[in-house]
């Protein structure tokens, strides 16, 4: 039997999937053999990347929970799985992901307006996008400077019960779809590979928007700049370079300086607003 294994959060699990071959393989599984997908995840919308998968009735799904390397051996007999294995790095250029039948409901009723993609919610609520910085870029997009139908948001999240883990609730607006709680995971990415950016805070779909090449504006915590972004580039933060991305913590960000990342994806016109 293939075994498949996934653990941390959800931005660990979308990390490794991209970074060797334990996903991708699932999608060339023989019809005669089974796979056993463990998931040790204290997120609980990880196994929402298998659900809807065309190889799901091969899975036997182990989803056990998270824990810690010193309790492995103890929760690896508790639970009867098999010995840990080595991990292999092998960076997966293309990943296709599953979206279930509601999502592609949804999905195809966005219409060809140009959207940006707002992701403010973070595992814990220290790293969620500040409000302003919402109301900043909702604001920038219905002013005079863009064209009708230019461009518009979409917000996505879910809410779910982790720590001091809290889902922030945007403002009402005319030009934001609100897709919170509405979309799963693979829903989400599929959403995130069709938008023209993403505004969002340190969280797993900042990373998946890089796996997909895609324009990110980021702001962070003074904590997790220290702790990220004052270090070498890693496999959570190797997309803060490129030209594409523009980040900055919570106590330098400028709204200047969102309105000239919304510049550079859409068809702005019109000057900048005072930070």
């Amino acid at each position: 039997m293939m075994v498949s294994e996934f653990s941390g959060g959800l931005g660990d699990v979308i990390s490794q999937i991209y970074n060797s071959k334990q996903y991708t393989a699932l999608e060339h599984l023989p019809p005669t053999q089974k796979a056993m997908v463990i998931l040790m995840s204290h997120n609980p919308h990880v196994k929402e990347l298998f659900h809807w998968h065309p190889n799901a009735a091969q899975f036997d799904i182990r989803d056990v929970g998270f824990w810690w390397p010193l309790d492995d051996p103890h929760k690896r007999s508790l639970h009867r799985l098999p010995p840990a294995q080595p991990f292999h790095i092998v960076r997966q250029m293309h990943v296709t992901f599953f979206p279930s039948p509601e999502d592609l409901k949804i999905l195809s009723t966005l219409g060809p307006t140009p959207y940006l993609v707002i992701n403010a919610g973070a595992g814990t609520v220290d790293r969620n996008l500040p409000m302003q910085v919402c109301e900043d870029a909702l604001e920038l997009i219905a002013g005079e400077g863009f064209r009708q139908d230019s461009l518009r948001a979409i917000a996505v999240g879910s809410t779910y019960s982790l720590g001091n883990r809290k889902e922030p609730r945007l403002p009402d607006s005319p030009l934001l779809t609100n897709l919170v709680d509405r979309l799963s995971v693979p829903g989400t990415i599929e959403l995130i590979r069709k938008c023209v950016g993403v505004l969002c805070c340190f969280s797993a779909m900042c990373l998946a928007a890089w796996y997909l090449n895609k324009p990110v504006f980021l702001t962070y915590p003074q904590h997790v700049k220290r702790k990220e972004f004052d270090r070498p580039a890693n496999h959570y933060t190797f997309g803060r370079s490129r030209p594409t991305t523009m980040h900055m913590d919570f106590a330098t960000y400028k709204k200047s300086a969102l309105a000239l990342f919304l510049r550079r994806i859409t068809n702005f016109r019109g000057t900048t607003p005072n930070a």
